[in-house]
C-alpha cells in the first residue's frame, strides 16, 4: 500500500508515511544527541510547534532524559503563553510583540502572568 497521496499534482505522505517519518526523525535526533537533556527543539507557530511536539512525544517515549521544548514566534498575549505551556513547551521566544512595546517590562509581566 501506497503511502503517498497526490494532491493538485503534488505528492505528500499520508497519516501512516507521517508517522513513519516522524519517527525516523526522532530516532535520528537521539542517535545523533547523546545529551538529550542538553537538546532543545525548537518550533515555529503555527505549525512548527505541533511537530517539535510530536517529535517530543516520540522522544520521551524512550528511555533516557527529555528534551525541552521552546515555542518561538507569534508569542503576544499570556493566553499564547499558557497554550504553549498546556502543549508541552518549556520556554518560549518571544521578540515582534516585545519590540512593537512601548513598556517592555509591563509586556513580560503580563505574559509571565505576573
Amino acid at each position: 500500500m501506497s503511502t503517498h497521496v497526490p494532491v493538485q499534482g503534488k505528492i505528500v505522505l499520508d497519516a501512516p508515511g507521517l508517522g513513519r517519518t516522524l519517527s525516523r526523525i526522532a530516532h535520528e535526533i537521539i542517535e545523533g544527541n547523546p545529551a538529550l537533556e542538553e537538546l532543545a527543539l525548537v518550533g515555529i507557530q503555527t505549525r512548527g510547534v505541533p511537530l517539535a511536539q510530536r517529535l517530543a512525544r516520540l522522544i520521551e517515549s524512550r528511555p533516557g532524559p527529555r528534551p525541552m521544548l521552546v515555542a518561538e514566534s507569534g508569542i503576544h498575549c499570556r493566553a499564547d503563553v499558557e497554550r504553549l505551556v498546556c502543549g508541552g513547551a518549556s520556554a518560549i521566544l518571544v521578540g515582534e510583540s516585545l519590540m512593537k512595546e512601548g513598556d517592555v517590562r509591563g509586556k513580560v509581566k503580563e505574559l509571565m502572568g505576573r
